[in-house]
C-alpha cells in the first residue's frame, strides 16, 4: 500500500472512496489516501454558483414574455454527500425546474 497525498483549493472538498464506497470528506489544505484501496473520486466547491435560465410566461393578458432568471445555488456543508451522490447534473436539474 502506498500513502498518496493530494491537495485541495479552499472552498472545495474532495470525496474520497475506498474499495468503491463513501469513505470520507477531504478538507481544503494537505490530504491523504492510500492507494490503491482508496481513491479521490471528485471535488464539489462551497462557492455560490450562479446559472442564467431563459423562461417564458404568459400575463395576465395573453402577452407571452421571455425573461432571463439568475438562479444562485451553493452546497451546504452537511449536504455535500447528497450533492455529489444523488445529483447527476444540477445546473440541467435546476433549469428543468424553472
Amino acid at each position: 500500500m502506498i500513502p498518496v497525498c493530494f491537495c485541495v483549493s479552499t472552498a472545495d472538498v474532495a470525496i474520497v472512496e475506498q474499495c468503491g464506497k463513501f469513505d470520507r470528506i477531504g478538507s481544503p489544505g494537505l490530504n491523504f489516501y492510500i492507494w490503491p484501496c482508496e481513491m479521490n473520486v471528485g471535488t464539489l466547491s462551497y462557492r455560490v454558483q450562479q446559472i442564467d435560465v431563459r423562461v417564458e410566461t404568459k400575463t395576465a393578458d395573453n402577452v407571452f414574455l421571455h425573461a432571463v432568471v439568475s438562479v444562485q445555488f451553493q452546497v451546504l456543508r452537511e449536504k455535500v454527500y447528497d450533492a455529489f451522490y444523488a445529483l447527476s447534473n444540477p445546473k440541467q436539474q435546476i433549469t428543468a425546474h424553472m
